[in-house]
């Protein structure tokens, strides 16, 4: 896969464009992104946008009703989003990482997709910029991958996706936002099952637990823990569970 990027600035001009035409025009190129964008993209591209809508529509039909559902829905979608882009474009850690990849694919390939997704949590008729190309911790669909990529249980997607089903919204932000100096991956797989076996009685203990680990990281290196990473993060969570 030729992986094409967009810079954050191209994506700023972008935005302010559609963020400044009038109704009319907006709904016009809303009907663009529709009929006439996937004329513009390489047949790789093509097929990443097919198979990404698919995915949506197909996720948000599986979750549940109820206050779970937006929850549940991007949970759906990252997991399966995580096997495509993977399986079929070869995407990894280091491309994942690339904000200007995520960039293309937001605002070139699928811009009608996170509109539709995030319109209306912006309170506007225009795009919410952070979701789209602004905000490299949430940019919606990079946050997804990486949200999957961090929990991730082994090699298997099945056990992923049950130890992530009773989560929420706000754990997606707070495992991908709070990183500390950088993603130590194995650290926060681990996290992510213990936070699972705690049962999520306090609400707040992934926060707790990941603000700790970011001040316990700066002098303790988990790896040289006396029983290892299990045994580190369950004195993360145990500080809290008394």
């Amino acid at each position: 896969m030729k992986w094409k990027t967009l810079t954050r600035s191209d994506s700023s001009v972008i935005a302010n464009e559609w963020n400044s035409i009038n109704s009319d025009e907006f709904l016009h190129t809303l009907e663009s992104w529709n009929n006439e964008l996937p004329a513009t993209l390489t047949i790789d591209y093509r097929k990443m946008r097919d198979g990404l809508w698919k995915i949506y529509r197909t996720s948000s039909e599986e979750a549940q009703e109820g206050n779970s559902k937006k929850y549940l829905a991007d949970l759906f979608l990252g997991l399966k989003m995580y096997a495509f882009l993977n399986d079929d474009f070869d995407m990894n850690a280091s491309t994942a990482s690339d904000d200007d990849i995520w960039r293309f694919i937001q605002m070139k390939v699928v811009p009608d997709l996170l509109f539709d997704r995030w319109s209306e949590d912006n309170g506007s008729d225009r795009i919410n910029d952070d979701r789209f190309w602004k905000d490299s911790r949430r940019m919606w669909l990079k946050t997804m991958w990486w949200y999957i990529h961090l929990s991730l249980q082994g090699d298997s997607l099945v056990e992923t996706k049950r130890i992530l089903m009773g989560n929420g919204s706000d754990d997606i932000s707070q495992l991908v936002e709070r990183s500390g100096s950088g993603y130590r991956v194995d650290l926060y797989r681990e996290i992510m099952r213990r936070y699972h076996e705690s049962g999520r009685k306090d609400k707040q203990i992934l926060r707790k637990v990941l603000k700790l680990n970011v001040v316990r990281c700066a002098t303790v290196e988990p790896l040289l823990f006396s029983s290892g990473i299990e045994d580190y993060v369950n004195d993360l969570f145990e500080y809290f569970e008394g």
